[in-house]
């Protein structure tokens, strides 16, 4: 996991170790719940 945090967006990129492929996803500067969701997803 790679995260940039930028003033007005955060960008976190995932590379499982099961796979090549990076998923990059972004969420707005200061979200830490949006953040932590994509960290530990609450399934639903």
């Amino acid at each position: 996991m790679a995260l940039d945090l930028f003033k007005a967006t955060w960008v976190v990129a995932v590379a499982p170790p099961t796979s090549d492929r990076i998923s990059h996803y972004s969420v707005r500067g200061g979200d830490a719940a949006a953040l932590l969701e994509l960290m530990y997803p609450s399934g639903g």
